[in-house]
């Protein structure tokens, strides 16, 4: 059976980060969250943020340093990732691994054998699916780690 519980967050592509989130602050309501821009190194280096609204994110990426191509040569306004959250990530692997399906980390190889999952700077536990298994979509599957 599943361990997806729901929506964490969807990834959008913008063209500029403040102006993005101006927008969806002041025009659209969502939240400011906690403000910390995140930057990664994926297949070329990136910032995001995350907004809330209700019990799901919008996180807002901006490549930092040219064209970024790691979801598919995104360009500004695509959906580049669905993001699920699920009640345990050791239990997720183990299904997906049952089911033929190996996850990969954030450089797109496939996760060691005694790895289950990453930990974010957020607070998360993290994995993808890859792509030839998910149709083309990044999905990526996360656990908020308890405290």
């Amino acid at each position: 059976m599943s361990q997806i519980k729901k929506i964490d967050h969807l990834g959008v592509m913008v063209s500029n980060l403040d102006e993005a989130v101006k927008f969806y602050t002041e025009v659209l309501g969502f939240g400011e969250g906690d403000g910390k821009v995140f930057e990664r190194e994926f297949y070329g280096k990136v910032n995001f943020r995350f907004l809330p609204i209700g019990d799901v994110k919008v996180s807002l990426h901006v490549a930092a340093d040219g064209p970024w191509t790691s979801f598919g040569s995104a360009s500004p306004g695509d959906i580049i990732e669905i993001s699920f959250e699920v009640e345990d990530m050791d239990k997720f692997y183990d299904e997906m691994k049952a089911k033929g399906i190996t996850l990969i980390g954030r450089d797109g190889s496939p996760l060691p054998p005694d790895k289950k999952y990453e930990v974010a700077d957020s607070g998360m536990k993290f994995a993808w699916l890859p792509r030839n298994k998910t149709f083309g979509t990044w999905l990526e599957v996360v656990e908020p780690i308890k405290k």
